[in-house]
């Protein structure tokens, strides 16, 4: 007697086609970069025309400014392909993040009256060297061979920038040197930047913090909602340092802590630590670190 034949199982429902890459138009991007290019140029006279002072150097101002822009419009094409490609949460981090930076630091850089720093000491050679990574008590930090300070690094996530120390525009400045950081996962970005020749006494650093606030705010009006979380100056045996928090539209932070180191026999400086974040709260323990 023969086996019966078993007739084999029902075929299955055909695999569906794989789905094509995502396409993205060239010319839709290029216009997202004109389009940060022109907001930058305008928020930037405007932010300069308010808050110019006698000391201000409208060379400078006018080059960091171009500089600004093009890393701009490069955010804008970048964050336009992101989104078009179906990254939006990618492109709105990386556009607020680099957007944020941009406008604190030229407010920070190249507004803000210094002081009478036409008369400001040039930042060396040796003192243009850049920051070193340390062992401290076990710490893992950055720090800078000449003028001696420290700070916490901010984590492995994040790599020295060229791009971000260059778009600040702040090359020209004899008495000013810059470090970026960033970190490329959260749209996360950190700047150090040495004034040589400003702070020296509570009421400049007070005038310095004030200034950069004043600015942002006023650069920032009716482009984005500010809300300043917090300000304060501590000036006693412990520090010497203003600090802000801003938040951006509730979904980005900024934060800044300006430190004015004095030292005898030499001009004073102003270490600023700033931090542009989804969540900057994770950075408080690095804009505290500051020792010199």
């Amino acid at each position: 007697m023969q086996d019966p034949v078993i007739p084999p199982p029902p075929a299955g429902p055909p695999r569906p086609a794989a789905s094509p890459p995502p396409t993205w138009s060239r010319k839709r991007a290029a216009l997202s970069a004109l389009f940060a290019f022109i907001v930058v140029v305008s928020i930037g006279v405007g932010a300069y025309a308010l808050l110019r002072g006698p000391a201000s150097n409208d060379r400078l101002a006018g080059e960091g400014l171009g500089r600004l822009a093009v890393f701009a419009a490069a955010a804008g094409f970048l964050g336009s392909w992101l989104s078009q490609t179906g990254r939006r949460k990618a492109a709105i981090a990386v556009v607020a993040g680099i957007s944020t930076l941009i406008v604190g630091l030229f407010i920070a850089l190249a507004v803000v009256d210094r002081h009478g720093s036409n008369a400001a000491p040039a930042i060396t050679e040796a003192e243009r060297a850049p920051l070193v990574v340390v062992d401290e008590g076990g710490q893992r930090r950055l720090r800078h061979p000449a003028f001696g300070f420290s700070i916490l690094h901010p984590g492995p996530g994040f790599k020295e920038s060229a791009e971000v120390a260059v778009a600040m525009g702040m090359a020209g400045d004899p008495a000013t040197q810059v470090y970026g950081f960033a970190e490329a996962g959260t749209g996360s970005f950190l700047v150090v930047s040495v004034m040589k020749g400003m702070g020296g006494s509570k009421p400049a650093l007070e005038q310095h913090v004030d200034g950069v606030l004043r600015g942002m705010q006023s650069s920032l009006a009716g482009k984005a909602q500010v809300r300043v979380l917090a300000r304060q100056t501590v000036w006693d045996d412990s520090a010497h340092v203003g600090t802000f928090t801003v938040a951006l539209n509730d979904q980005q932070r900024l934060e800044l802590a300006a430190y004015s180191v004095e030292r005898p026999g030499q001009p004073p400086f102003v270490v600023n630590l700033m931090i542009a974040a989804p969540q900057a709260s994770r950075f408080a323990a690095l804009l505290a670190s500051l020792r010199s």
